[in-house]
């Protein structure tokens, strides 16, 4: 037991010690480095991949493998999911940039409330649903654009 330093103390003093890569020392320098704002503004997607930097500096890189940290934007027909576009190039998105907008502004507009053993998810527009989901058909929103899904099943819901 350390009887100089709290358990908080400890921890501060490593996340301002560590290498995030890129020569970035300290979670402050880092956010600074791959984001452009202190630490304390980047929200949770922002600490989520700071925090797995932590793991594999490169591995997890925003710099390196955004893909890997976070995910990839893929474009296809509604009809052929097999025929889809990995969104790589600056010329790319500027190509898809209004469906990318109108389905973000879609997602801005979903809400998610738990309830005992499911969430609840409501501003859902069946076209925006996979044909199938979690091996099964499609869940079909009711009148109020809500569905409700077993938490196990929420990660092939996003």
């Amino acid at each position: 037991m350390n009887n100089n330093y709290t358990k908080e103390k400890i921890l501060e003093m490593y996340l301002n010690t560590i290498s995030f890569g890129h020569n970035a020392n300290g979670v402050e320098q880092a956010s600074r480095t791959f984001f452009g704002k202190s630490a304390k503004d980047v929200g949770p997607l922002g600490a989520t991949i700071l925090a797995s930097v932590i793991n594999a500096p490169t591995r997890y890189s925003p710099y390196i493998n955004r893909e890997r940290v976070m995910g990839k934007l893929e474009v296809y027909p509604s009809t052929d999911t097999e025929n889809r576009t990995i969104l790589k190039t600056v010329e790319e998105k500027q190509l898809y940039a209004p469906l990318y907008n109108e389905f973000k502004s879609y997602l801005s507009g979903i809400t998610v409330e738990r309830q005992s053993s499911s969430a609840e998810i409501c501003g859902v527009k069946e076209e925006y649903i996979s044909p199938t989901f979690a091996g099964r058909s499609a869940l079909i929103p009711d009148d109020d654009g809500c569905v409700d899904i077993a938490f196990e099943s929420l990660g092939n819901f996003f």
